[in-house]
């Protein structure tokens, strides 16, 4: 697809995503005009348009650089073959409620689509995917972020993989001493780590030298400390050392 043909394409998806800020605005300075509505119908607009052309080959590697600088989240893989798109629908208050689109690259096709358990929940914006190959597989490491309230926040990974079936993010290869599981998680104190300059904080990490994760221990209180557990890859899981 030509270049002006992906500009055509983000120039849409930006048009309609500044909507949901439009309607966040509209629905805060006329509180009285019971706004909500419109911006849920925003939100799926701009999900739906997201879905369309992210099916297309050729967004795989847009850079869709106005997008990103007016809020959406892209992150991808090494690889290049799969992208997780976020954005917080602002349909929440002080707990932040992210929408994901997912795109991925299989069998020489590009397929977009969503991920829900049928449960509520504020959801998860992506930062990171790291690329983890073992045995002719790929499998796929994401590092995401949840906001409950300015202090209650938490970051977990999470393990994808692609597949004839598709894409699945139940994949359990992480060994804990509960069982095997698709994801560690580290529900913290955000005023803990506040005075760290990184942005977003990097509390659990993947060196994929190593083939080992990292993650933080909290206390009591949920403040995070200079302990850690860490998950080395042993060929088959990734096992708590």
């Amino acid at each position: 697809m030509p270049v002006f043909a992906n500009t055509d394409i983000e120039n849409k998806l930006l048009a309609s995503y500044k909507r949901i800020d439009y309607w966040y605005e509209r629905q805060n300075t006329e509180p009285e005009a019971a706004l909500g509505d419109s911006l849920v119908k925003a939100n799926q607009t701009f999900q739906s348009m997201l879905l369309k052309y992210t099916a297309d080959r050729s967004t795989l590697a847009a850079e869709f650089k106005s997008l990103k600088e007016s809020g959406l989240t892209i992150a991808t893989s090494e690889d290049g073959l799969f992208r997780i798109y976020s954005w917080d629908t602002e349909l929440g208050g002080s707990m932040h409620i992210f929408y994901n689109v997912y795109q991925y690259s299989s069998g020489g096709k590009v397929y977009a689509k969503t991920i829900s358990d049928g449960k509520f929940e504020a959801g998860r914006w992506f930062s990171d995917i790291y690329t983890h190959k073992v045995s002719g597989k790929t499998y796929y490491l994401g590092i995401a972020h949840s906001i409950y309230s300015s202090k209650d926040n938490s970051q977990e990974i999470r393990v994808f993989n692609v597949s004839d079936a598709g894409l699945s993010d139940q994949v359990k290869l992480i060994k804990t001493r509960s069982g095997l599981t698709n994801k560690l998680r580290v529900d913290f104190d955000f005023f803990s780590v506040y005075r760290r300059p990184e942005r977003p904080v990097k509390l659990i990490t993947y060196d994929k030298n190593i083939q080992v994760i990292t993650i933080p221990l909290v206390d009591q209180k949920y403040q995070v400390t200079d302990k850690v557990i860490t998950y080395r890859f042993d060929g088959n899981y990734f096992i708590r050392n």
